[in-house]
């Protein structure tokens, strides 16, 4: 008899062969599998903040870039400002410059949110 191995709830909804965090973030160099990877590491929150930290210094710059959405975490702005200033990919370099503190983006995410007095940061 096969012994049958209960699939964890994200992998069917994701079709991914693996879903632990790690993986989840390598799919972010993946525009097939971005948007779902994205969604599923804001969903798991805190939890997936040291696999997203990580991913910032990744190999690949698609996976770097797609990391940038963890900024508010103060550990993740130094990782951000140092691929700001020395990244070798100019793409990942300008988007890490929209994160960090005085940036656009991260102007725009630290706001307060008027109807519930939260941030409106990702984490």
């Amino acid at each position: 008899m096969l012994d049958l191995v209960e699939p964890l709830e994200t992998d069917g909804m994701l079709g991914f062969v693996r879903t632990d965090d790690e993986a989840l973030v390598s799919c972010l160099g993946d525009p097939q599998r971005t948007v779902a990877a994205y969604r599923e590491l804001l969903r798991r929150g805190q939890n997936a903040l040291s696999a997203i930290r990580s991913g910032l210094r990744d190999g690949d710059p698609a996976v770097r870039e797609g990391c940038k959405f963890a900024h508010s975490d103060a550990r993740a702005v130094a990782a951000l400002e140092a691929s700001h200033a020395k990244d070798p990919s100019p793409a990942v370099r300008k988007k890490a410059g929209w994160f960090i503190p005085g940036g656009t983006i991260y102007a725009r995410t630290a706001r307060l949110s008027p109807d519930q007095g939260t941030s409106n940061r990702p984490f």
